[in-house]
């Protein structure tokens, strides 16, 4: 462990030892350069008191995207913002608005669509 303000080396056993190793060996690129990035349709939806669930900003926690209390679209609503791009298992949510930043894994096939605030990066 090293010194309190000493400046963290590669050989390090900390957190801080680790990041400066990735930093070290880690080229930086634009992340478009190595992921698909998709942003959600730039529309507010119609929503219905039935329908399929259309995920929001308030679904997602960190890690967790809870679609039991999503707002719910019609088909034609859930086809237009599912028309660029529908979640699969393993892609990344970020959400780009409000509680900005904060990303969940889909990690259940069960069909839903992304609301107007959100980016994806797909693993497919």
């Amino acid at each position: 462990m090293p010194k309190p303000n000493t400046p963290p080396t590669a050989n390090d056993d900390t957190p801080e030892g680790w990041t400066k190793t990735m930093l070290d060996d880690w080229k930086e690129c634009r992340l478009g350069d190595v992921a698909l990035v998709i942003d959600s349709l730039h529309k507010t939806p119609v929503y219905s008191s039935s329908g399929l669930p259309m995920i929001r900003v308030t679904d997602v926690k960190p890690g967790i995207i809870d679609i039991n209390n999503a707002n719910k679209v019609s088909a034609e609503v859930f086809n237009e913002f599912s028309r660029k791009y529908k979640p699969a298992i393993g892609d990344l949510l970020i959400t780009r608005v409000g509680s900005y930043g904060i990303t969940a894994h889909v990690r259940n096939q069960t069909d839903f669509c992304l609301g107007q605030k959100y980016s994806s990066y797909p693993t497919t």
